[in-house]
């Protein structure tokens, strides 16, 4: 701010310098044009003192010419010191000019440093938003995988209790097999109350039997289709999971 002001001091004085230097200028010019007039009237008196008829005349004009030369003079006193004042003014604007080229070049060095460090600060900025970018993506990343991973265990879970259902089942099937044969026997007895078989009694076991077997089948096909199923979206999941990997490199 100060050297704003200062830079406004020096131009106002710049100005002013100018302006009396303008001044001084039209002075000495009207200085010119009466020493050339009064040069002019100088050879005037000497050609009236070749007349001897005019030198009374001459003598009295050369009176006047001689105060207005001392006039002249003094006038030209002050004119030498107006040269001597318009060369100081003229110094000085020289180191008016000096300073303020001086301080225009600090402030255009300043003002790059100022752009340098406005640029660094620019590409710091971008920087950082695109880390926020990838940190973000890397947020929306996990979140996929940690979805994915839940689903993958619920499916794995269920996997585990679909083959604890079939090793029952399987159990099952082998115990009413195990009947099935003891049924056919001659001499095969009820398994519930061990008393002997008719052979109507034994027929409808069977049946009984084979029907069991049949509906757990159907149970065991059901439930290998839905193991089936909860592998094909653990591969899906996991496929998925990797694409997600691979589009976040």
């Amino acid at each position: 701010m100060k050297k704003k002001r200062h830079m406004d001091d020096n131009i106002i004085k710049y100005n002013e310098y100018n302006e009396r230097i303008k001044f001084n200028e039209k002075v000495i010019s009207e200085y010119k044009i009466m020493m050339e007039d009064m040069k002019n009237k100088i050879n005037e008196v000497n050609n009236l003192l070749k007349d001897e008829s005019a030198i009374i005349e001459g003598y009295n004009t050369f009176k006047l010419i001689k105060e207005q030369l001392k006039e002249l003079e003094k006038k030209y006193t002050d004119f030498n010191q107006l040269e001597r004042e318009k060369i100081q003014i003229e110094t000085s604007i020289n180191i008016l000019r000096k300073e303020t080229q001086l301080e225009l070049r600090n402030l255009q060095f300043k003002y790059n440093d100022v752009l340098l460090r406005y640029n660094e600060v620019e590409n710091n900025v971008s920087k950082l938003r695109e880390l926020e970018k990838c940190l973000q993506e890397i947020g929306n990343l996990k979140e996929k995988i940690k979805f994915n991973d839940e689903e993958i265990q619920k499916s794995t879970q269920k996997i585990a209790e679909y083959k604890v259902q079939l090793d029952n089942y399987n159990k099952k099937t082998e115990e009413l097999k195990e009947n099935y044969k003891a049924i056919l026997q001659t001499d095969a007895k009820c398994p519930l109350c061990n008393s002997p078989l008719d052979e109507n009694k034994k027929s409808g076991l069977l049946n009984n039997i084979k029907k069991e077997i049949n509906d757990i089948g159907d149970k065991v096909y059901t439930i290998k289709d839905e193991i089936l199923k909860e592998q094909n979206n653990i591969r899906f999941l996991k496929k998925r999971t990797r694409k997600s990997v691979d589009a976040s490199k």
